[in-house]
């Protein structure tokens, strides 16, 4: 653990610093290029180890995977053995909303979170959850309206996202132009990733009710492609969006991945990771080598 936080502290000036160099989105011919080697000081000083000062405002949580904050300043979070909970504040006191039909196997279940840009007028949330259909183990991302405590109008905008007891993504986040970006993984089937026609191992993008953006690039909800198990999304001040990736694990554990998502790319899982590159494929801006590993959850 303490190898991970020095890692991240040393790192995360490196990330900025790139971060601010990428001004505009990269021409074909910087797609293809090999990015240029970083060079990384090592500080004089050691980290302090002191631990900062934490404040505990939940416990007794049950596999907590996402939180969301509402206007009113209450918490959303959700559980992934299927339970959706209400926080408020600043009583802390809890309400619970059993969401039907979730299946938690593995890193399945209740997962991402998401509220409406209008969520104030039309109190409208999505959830992404796995459940189990007529052919296996899918996921899907729902639409709810939460109004006076109350889960209603169920409504499923996406399915046909396959599920497994490892790989299922399941962040969710609405962009700066209004649609629902959506991580899949590749549901420990690798050939997804880069197969266009399928959801999985995927950024997807959607309109909010569930219909598909004209200008997605493959006629379908897939923005991006190529990814094995995609976790956060965020967008920086550009109006750019990140996103951290989870690398293989096990005997082959590392090379876990941030990377800059453009519409239409090729992220390169599973037929390139780490430093390997191949034409039309994207390499990470920055990833973790072969021999250590991130597992990076959550991106702000």
């Amino acid at each position: 653990m303490d190898k991970f936080l020095k890692t991240i502290k040393y790192l995360w000036p490196v990330v900025l610093m790139l971060i601010s160099a990428c001004s505009i989105q990269p021409t074909p011919e910087q797609l293809n290029a090999t990015p240029p080697a970083v060079s990384i000081s090592t500080p004089t000083t050691q980290p302090s180890a002191t631990p900062p000062d934490l404040e505990v405002i939940a416990s007794d949580l049950q596999i907590p995977w996402e939180i969301v904050f509402l206007p009113d300043g209450d918490m959303l979070i959700t559980e992934r053995i299927g339970q959706l909970i209400r926080m408020e504040s600043p009583s802390g006191e809890r309400i619970v909303h059993v969401v039907e039909g979730v299946q938690p196997v593995g890193e399945g279940g209740l997962l991402g979170l998401a509220l409406h840009p209008d969520f104030e007028n039309n109190a409208l949330i999505y959830l992404y959850l796995t459940t189990r259909s007529t052919s296996g183990l899918v996921n899907q991302v729902v639409q709810y309206r939460l109004q006076d405590d109350r889960l209603s109008n169920r409504t499923v905008i996406l399915d046909g996202i396959l599920a497994s007891s490892n790989h299922d993504g399941g962040r969710m986040a609405f962009g700066p132009d209004g649609m629902l970006y959506i991580t899949t993984g590749d549901a420990e089937q690798p050939d997804l990733a880069q197969d266009t026609r399928s959801l999985n191992g995927k950024i997807l993008r959607i309109n909010p009710d569930g219909s598909i953006p004209p200008d997605n690039p493959f006629g379908n909800a897939v923005y991006s492609y190529g990814h094995r198990n995609p976790q956060g999304l965020a967008w920086d001040a550009a109006g750019r969006l990140w996103s951290t990736e989870h690398g293989p694990s096990g005997l082959q554990s590392g090379f876990d991945e941030l990377n800059l998502i453009i519409k239409g790319v090729n992220y390169g899982w599973p037929l390139i990771r780490g430093e390997q590159t191949r034409s039309g494929m994207q390499v990470q801006l920055i990833q973790s080598g072969a021999s250590d590993t991130w597992a990076p959850a959550e991106l702000a």
